[in-house]
C-alpha cells in the first residue's frame, strides 16, 4: 500500500537524511542543516523523481501559485542555488544536483526511503507517473547524459561493447578480454574535460570509428589513429548518437528541437555530410537490427512508455509493448534479428505491488510473445535505464547494482540464453569490477580471432 509523504517519511542519500514532513535536513553525523522552504520543495521534487529530470516548469508550478507575480527564472535559479549550498554541492562539479541545460535538473545519487529516521522500511512514492509525454522524453535524454565507455571481447568471436557510464566518470575507456586470459586491460579513447562530458558515443560496425557528442558538437574519431574531426551537420542541429547503420556511414540520431518541451525525434544522418532525414516524429533509445532493415525504439504516450518497431526508412511503424507501471531500458537485438530483449523496472509508485522490481524480457517478433529471461529484486537493475547487449554466441550482458554501501555503482554480468526458449542455461557471471552506472551497451562482431 502506498504511503503518503504527509506521514513522517524520510529520504536518505549519501551522507544526508531529510524528513519531508518536518522539513529537517541532517547529516549522518547527526548535525542539523538549515534549509529554507523553497529549496526544500525543490529537493522533494528531485528525490521523488527517482533520477529523472524535473523541468523548470514543474519547479515553477510547485513553488508558486498561478496567480503569483514573480520573476520565475530568477526564483528557480535562487532556490536551486540555496539547495546546492545546503548540500555543499557545486554547479561546476555536481555530486547531487545536475543541471540539464534548457530543461531542468536531475538528482544524481540513489535515494532510500524510510518511514522515520530510525526505520528501514522502503516507502513507495505516492506520486503517480507523469501524465505528459514531454517529461519522459526529457527523462530519456537525461539518461543519455553520461559518459561512453567501450568494451572489447575476444575469443572464438570478437566483440566490442560501448557503455555510457555515470556523469562522474569522464572519458571513454576500452577493456579487452581474451578467452585464455580473463584479465581486462583498458585504454582511453577521449579526454574530455569535466565541464564538457561525452553525452553519447557509438563504435561503427566495422570497428574503425567512434561517433560521439558533447556540448561542443558531434565528432567522428578514428579508433586506431585517434584523428578526430567534427561531423558536417546543419546549423542548430545538435543530435545524440543512437545507432549505426550496417554500412558504417549512416547513423540513427535523436534530436530535441529548439522547443525543449517537445519530445525527441529520430533522424538519419551521414558521416559524409548532407541533409538529415527525419525517420520518426517521436522516439529515443533507438537500436538498428543486425541486417539494417528495422529499428526498435522507445516512445512516450501519456502515462505509458512504449516500444515501437519501424522499417529502417521510417515506414510501417507499429507499437509492440506498452506499460503504465514500468520504465523500459535499452533495447538489444538478438543475433538472428527475430527477437529483442529489453529491461523493465517498476516506477516507485508501483513497487508496492507483487512481482519483482526489475526484469529482462525477450520479445519474439514472429509470435508477439514475451518471455522473462532475468528477474531481479529491489534495486537489482538500475532504475529507468539499464545497459543491455546480446552477443552472437548467445550471451546476454546486463548491469547489476553493487551491494550496500556501494549501491551507486553497477557492474556488468552475462548469462547465456537458450536459443529456443530464451531461458538462462546457467548462472550469471560477473566480468567487470569498476565504478559508475552503465546505462547502455552496443555490441560489435569483429572479424578474425586476434585480440584488439
Amino acid at each position: 500500500m502506498a504511503t503518503s509523504h504527509t506521514t513522517a517519511a524520510c529520504a536518505r542519500f549519501d551522507q544526508f537524511q531529510v524528513d519531508l514532513s518536518s522539513g529537517e535536513l541532517r547529516k549522518s553525523s547527526g548535525a542539523s542543516l538549515r534549509i529554507q522552504q523553497q529549496p526544500l520543495q525543490v529537493l522533494r521534487l528531485l528525490l521523488e523523481a527517482e533520477g529523472r529530470v524535473v523541468t523548470r516548469e514543474q519547479l515553477r508550478a510547485a513553488l508558486w501559485p498561478q496567480d503569483t507575480f514573480v520573476d520565475f527564472e530568477h526564483g528557480v535559479n535562487t532556490a536551486v542555488k540555496k539547495l546546492r549550498q545546503a548540500l555543499e554541492d557545486s554547479v561546476d562539479n555536481p555530486k547531487f544536483v545536475e543541471t540539464v541545460p534548457k530543461v531542468g535538473y536531475r538528482f544524481m545519487v540513489p535515494v532510500d526511503w524510510v518511514i522515520d529516521a530510525g526505520g528501514a522500511v522502503p516507502v513507495p512514492q505516492p506520486t503517480p507517473p507523469p501524465r505528459r509525454g514531454r517529461l519522459k522524453a526529457l527523462i530519456a535524454l537525461a539518461v543519455l547524459f553520461g559518459v561512453t565507455a567501450t568494451v572489447f571481447f575476444s575469443g572464438e568471436n570478437s566483440y566490442l561493447a560501448r557503455t555510457r557510464l555515470g556523469t562522474l566518470l569522464r572519458g571513454i575507456r576500452v577493456w579487452r578480454r581474451v578467452a585464455s586470459q580473463p584479465t581486462l586491460s583498458e585504454r582511453r579513447l577521449t579526454a574530455n574535460p569535466d565541464d564538457t562530458p561525452v553525452t553519447s558515443g557509438l563504435i561503427s560496425p566495422d570497428g574503425k570509428y567512434l561517433a560521439y557528442t558533447d556540448s561542443t558538437g558531434f565528432y567522428l574519431r578514428q579508433v586506431d589513429s585517434g584523428e578526430t574531426r567534427p561531423l558536417p551537420l546543419p546549423k542548430g542541429f545538435n543530435p545524440l548518437a543512437e545507432s549505426w547503420f550496417p554500412d558504417s556511414v549512416h547513423l540513427v540520431v535523436s534530436w530535441v528541437e529548439d522547443d525543449p518541451q517537445k519530445p525527441p525525434s529520430l533522424w538519419q544522418i551521414s558521416v559524409l555530410g548532407g541533409t538529415a532525414r527525419k525517420l520518426a516524429p517521436e522516439g529515443y533509445s533507438a537500436s538498428m537490427s543486425p541486417d539494417g532493415s528495422q529499428i526498435i525504439f522507445l516512445k512516450q504516450a501519456a502515462a505509458r512508455e512504449e516500444i515501437w518497431l519501424m522499417q529502417s526508412d521510417g515506414d510501417r511503424a507499429k507499437r509492440l509493448v506498452s506499460s503504465e507501471e514500468d520504465n523500459f531500458g535499452q533495447l538489444a537485438w538478438a543475433p538472428d534479428g527475430r527477437r529483442f530483449a529489453y529491461t523493465k523496472t517498476k516506477t516507485r509508485y508501483y513497487t508496492s505491488r507483487g512481482g519483482p522490481d526489475s526484469t529482462i524480457e525477450v520479445f519474439d517478433l514472429n509470435t508477439a510473445l514475451t518471455t522473462v529471461a532475468v528477474s531481479q529484486g529491489e534495486r537489482g537493475l538500475p532504475r529507468g535505464g539499464a545497459a543491455l547487449g546480446w552477443m552472437p554466441d548467445g550471451r546476454l550482458i546486463y548491469p547489476l547494482r553493487e551491494p550496500r554501501p556501494n549501491q551507486q555503482d553497477t557492474n556488468l554480468w552475462w548469462v547465456r540464453l537458450d536459443p529456443r526458449t530464451a531461458q538462462p542455461l546457467g548462472p550469471a557471471t560477473r566480468f567487470t569490477n569498476g565504478r559508475g552506472i552503465a546505462v547502455q551497451l552496443s555490441l560489435l562482431a569483429m572479424t578474425g580471432s586476434g585480440s584488439l
